[in-house]
């Protein structure tokens, strides 16, 4: 690190055990004696920054210290060295190294993250608001228009009775898409509950939940390894849940095949989920990855993307 410094250091201020200055570089001695005149002590020179004559104590006793001062408006990194071998007749040599640009971009990066968590957490109320306040009138559309053509539907020929399926249909889809929108809503906002898990648990028990649609389409479902796991057993158990449907209910094999390994890296886990579906176009697996949108919008399958 001491050579890092030595190269890119914006200034160098070397005293002697009594504070005495020795050596300095660089205009840094500017920022400290701007309408003081000349200062040849260190300690009156750092004098209205408490940071650096502590770190000039901690440097004297124990070889080394570290801060961060602001002078004027710019930002510095200091590092007090004791007995440092190019400035031997120096007991310490604090050197600055200029990091304004380092720090402007970090306090710009924190706004930027505070206004994206403050726009999440709006948007986050509003998918909540809108969707539980238009399920309660989409609910009482669709019970009427079912009401309508239970009482009516002798008096109604076939194109009225059309009609009144797309209503029903029609209403009940917006409703099925409000309760998703309900349910992301509340993935995102949930808090991440992390354990040690079994891979194979997971599959499993979203396969019990699939079991009808497993046994219609007589599916196949292979755990080709399942080492521990860490993780969310509610959120990951949602992910294989429609991984597994999506790749029985989009498969035109005749024998939908799923094989689901698990392997635990030194820094991370790796998962792999296979199957022997339709898959994903080119020119679709951004599209399909949005909120809320399908590729295939055929009416037999459930759904809302």
């Amino acid at each position: 690190m001491t050579s890092t410094f030595k190269s890119s250091a914006s200034g160098i201020i070397g005293f002697d055990s009594e504070g005495g200055i020795i050596v300095h570089t660089g205009e840094l001695l500017n920022h400290f004696t701007a309408n003081r005149g000349m200062v040849n002590n260190v300690y009156e020179l750092f004098n209205g920054y408490p940071a650096l004559l502590e770190g000039i104590e901690r440097a004297l006793g124990d070889d080394f210290s570290q801060q961060e001062v602001k002078l004027d408006d710019r930002y510095f990194q200091v590092e007090m060295h004791k007995d440092y071998p190019l400035f031997k007749e120096a007991a310490v040599v604090a050197m600055f190294t200029d990091v304004t640009q380092i720090i402007k971009r970090e306090q710009s990066i924190k706004g930027r993250c505070e206004q994206l968590l403050e726009s999440n957490k709006e948007l986050e109320q509003f998918a909540y608001v809108t969707s539980h306040d238009l399920g309660e009138p989409l609910r009482m559309v669709s019970n009427f228009a079912q009401l309508l053509e239970s009482e009516y539907g002798d008096k109604l020929d076939d194109e009225a009775k059309t009609y009144f399926q797309f209503v029903i249909d029609g209403s009940q889809r917006v409703q099925y898409l409000i309760n998703d929108l309900l349910l992301y809503n509340r993935a995102c906002r949930a808090e991440v509950k992390a354990q040690e898990l079994q891979g194979e648990d997971i599959v499993l028990l979203q396969a019990y939940k699939l079991r009808e649609l497993i046994e219609k389409e007589n599916a196949e479902i292979n755990i080709e390894s399942s080492e521990k796991i860490y993780g969310d057993i509610k959120l990951l158990g949602q992910v294989f849940y429609h991984l597994m449907k999506n790749a029985i209910q989009y498969n035109e094999s005749g024998k939908p095949v799923i094989n689901i390994s698990f392997l635990n890296r030194s820094k991370h886990y790796k998962v792999e989920v296979k199957d022997n579906g339709v898959g994903i176009a080119k020119e679709h697996e951004e599209f399909v990855f949005e909120i809320l949108k399908r590729i295939n919008t055929r009416p037999d399958l459930d759904g809302s993307g």
